[in-house]
C-alpha cells in the first residue's frame, strides 16, 4: 500500500484534486467515484477477508466493517504522505504498517 504512493504518482495527485475540488462537485460525481474507487476496492478487500475468516485465520463477524477497519489502521501511510505529496521513509512506512496489521489482528485474529 504504502508503494502505491510512489508507484501511481498520478492517481494520487488526481486524489488530491479530488479532495481539493469535492465541495464545489456535485454530489453524485463524488458518490460515484467513491462507488468505483474506494468502495470498490474495498469490496475486494472484504471478499479476501471474508476468506480468510472462512479458513478460520480471523474472527469476522462483518467483513466490510472488518475491511473498513483494515484500510483506516493500514492506510495512514497515505495520510502521512498527503497521498503521495510527501516522502515518507521506508522505515516509517513499514512502522505504519506494521502496527496498523498488529491492530487489526488484535481485534479480528482468531483465537
Amino acid at each position: 500500500m504504502a508503494e502505491h504512493t510512489v508507484q501511481h504518482p498520478e492517481h494520487f495527485a488526481l486524489v488530491r484534486q479530488i479532495i481539493t475540488e469535492a465541495p464545489r462537485m456535485p454530489a453524485d460525481v463524488i458518490e460515484e467515484w467513491q462507488r468505483v474507487g474506494p468502495r470498490a476496492v474495498r469490496a475486494e478487500l472484504a471478499e479476501w477477508l471474508r476468506t480468510l475468516a472462512r479458513q478460520g485465520l480471523l474472527d469476522i463477524d462483518d467483513a466490510d466493517v472488518a475491511a473498513r477497519h483494515f484500510t483506516l489502521l493500514v492506510g495512514g501511510i497515505t495520510l502521512e504522505s498527503f497521498f503521495g505529496a510527501v516522502p515518507v521513509s521506508a522505515d516509517e512506512a513499514e512502522s505504519l504498517v506494521v502496527s496498523g496489521v498488529r491492530a487489526f489482528l488484535r481485534l479480528y485474529g482468531a483465537s
